[in-house]
This record gives C-alpha cells, structure tokens and sequence, in this order.
C-alpha cells in the first residue's frame, strides 16, 4: 500500500511537469505562429499611443498642423501657369541671290544691326562689266552707221543699223539691271539673323539661294509652349511676363495674342503653342531668346494647384 501510494506521487509531479513544459512550448509556438504584420502593428500601436496619446504634446501639435494644412487647401491664390518661352519678330525678309554669279565681298555678319538700303554683299560682276562695254560698244558702231547711212539716203542700211543699235541697247539695259542686282542690300531695319558666309567668298551662287535673313528689331512675338493638360485655361487676353535666360535680372510684360493649333511633343508629352505680344521691349531682345514665361490664368485653391496635375494622372489611369 504505501509502494502503490508513492507511485502515484511520483506520477503527478511527473504530470505536472509535464505539463509545465508543455505550456511553455505551446507559448512558444503561439508566438512564433503569429504573422510579422501582426507584430508590426503591435510595435507601431505602441509607438503611435506614446506620440499621439490623450498626454502628448506631440499630438496636440501635429494635429494643429493638420488642421492648418486643409485649411490651406482652400485658401484662393492667383495661379502662375509656366511654360517654355521663345522669342521670335513678327517681321523677316529673306535676301537671294539674284542671278547666277558668284559672291563677292561681304559687309555684314549675323547679328550686326542694318538699315534699309544698306549694302549687304556684292555679286562678282567682272564678266558683267566686260559685257557691257563689248555692248557699249556695239551700239556705237550701230549708231555710226546709221547716222553714215542717213547721210549717203541709204535707207536700207540705215534701217537695218537702226534695227540692230535698238537690239543692242536692249542687251545693254539688261546688263545694267544685272549689275544694279549685283549689289544686295538691306530691305527693311533689323539684325541679320542668318548663318555667317563671310567665309565663303567667291563661292558659285545659284539665283534664288538664300544669302542673308533680315529680322526686324522691334514688334516682338513670344511664343509659349503650354502642355496639354493646361491648355484650356489659357484665353485670349491674358497677361503675364517673360523672363528670358540672356537677360535674367529683367521681366517683361506680355499678353496673350494667339491660341495656335499647332503642337509638338517635347520629353514625351504634347505641347501647345502660343504665341503671345510683348507689351514691354528692350534694346537688347535679340530673336530667339529662350526663357521661361508665367501666364495669369485666375484664381484656385493651393491644393489645386499642388496636386491638380496629380489628380489628372489618376483620372487618366483609372478610366
């Protein structure tokens, strides 16, 4: 009786550690079970009541900062839209040659400033002057015998070299004209804005080849390349400035003159052009100045204006 008694005292402790051990384990298990996200939360929990609790100055403060924050997003402000800019005139000639020749001195290089009727280049006209004399000549043989054939009544001869001094008078006036050609001058006041052929003196030139490119120095155009997704609040009549990279310390004043249909695809994304009058000017605009110009298009709300292009992003994908 008392062996079978101290069997089952060793057995219960036996069971009891048995089962102490088989908790732990099953704690063990447990945890290990439980997914990381869960985990996670936990720590981020813990941490989110230690900074945002109903005690934390943190949280009062962030919470102010929110608050402000949307209320900012309603706030009106005018709006600034930005686009690329380039300067072009609204006025330029081309100068051509002629005639066929070959090209002579030239006075002038890009960018120099001209007048109307100022001289540009010179054709090489040699063979056009030894021309007209061989012509000048003719006609005063014809001349003389004409006048020989009045005075002898030989009206046959004299009708022929009649016929034959008005032929070469024609020829002669032609010469002239040509050599009148050969000089190439300035059709309006501007700046030569065409590539620099000073270099290329007694080069064949062939009638029709553009020689010079005369831009005017004032009445200059600003065209404005807008991307599509902000085209529709441009309008007619909208003011705005230009600030262009060769002159940064200066603003000019601009106003929106046309609406173009015209676009191009510029980095991957379409643009609009438009062309805009400069409402101020400067001695110092040359055409084809780059910058950057700012249109007023009205008013929005700073959180249009900040994720409005965003916005457009996830219309487009989402459709």
């Amino acid at each position: 009786m008392d062996k079978q008694q101290a069997l089952d005292n060793a057995q219960r402790v036996f069971v009891q550690q048995s089962l102490q051990f088989a908790s732990a384990i099953l704690a063990l298990q447990q945890q290990a079970s439980a997914s990381v996200w869960r985990g996670v939360k936990q720590r981020l929990a813990q941490r989110l009541s230690r900074w945002l609790g109903e005690d934390s100055w943190r949280g009062k403060l962030i919470a102010a900062a929110l608050l402000v924050f949307v209320v900012v997003l309603f706030v009106p402000v005018e709006y600034r839209l930005s686009a690329d800019a380039s300067l072009q005139t609204t006025e330029k000639h081309w100068v051509v040659a002629p005639q066929d020749g070959y090209l002579g001195k030239v006075l002038v290089r890009p960018g120099d400033a001209v007048t109307k009727g100022a001289p540009l280049a010179q054709l090489n006209d040699e063979d056009l002057r030894l021309e007209r004399r061989k012509l000048a000549s003719q006609v005063q043989q014809y001349r003389q015998a004409y006048d020989t054939a009045l005075a002898n009544s030989l009206r046959v001869e004299a009708a022929i070299a009649s016929a034959q001094m008005e032929q070469a008078s024609i020829q002669l006036r032609l010469i002239d004209q040509q050599l009148e050609r050969t000089q190439l001058v300035a059709p309006m006041d501007g700046i030569i804005v065409s590539d620099d052929i000073s270099q290329t003196q007694g080069a064949p030139v062939k009638q029709g080849d553009l020689l010079f490119e005369v831009a005017a120095a004032t009445g200059f155009l600003v065209q404005l390349f807008v991307d599509e997704r902000d085209i529709a609040a441009v309008q007619v009549g909208q003011e705005g400035e230009v600030k262009l990279t060769s002159l940064p310390n200066e603003l000019f004043t601009l106003r929106v003159k046309t609406i173009t249909p015209i676009s191009e695809v510029r980095e991957g994304r379409n643009y609009f052009r438009v062309d805009a009058a400069l409402v101020t000017e400067s001695a110092a605009l040359r055409p084809g100045m780059s910058g950057s110009g700012k249109l007023q298009v009205g008013r929005r709300a700073l959180g249009w204006i900040w994720f409005h292009e965003l916005w457009y992003w996830l219309r487009l994908s989402v459709w």
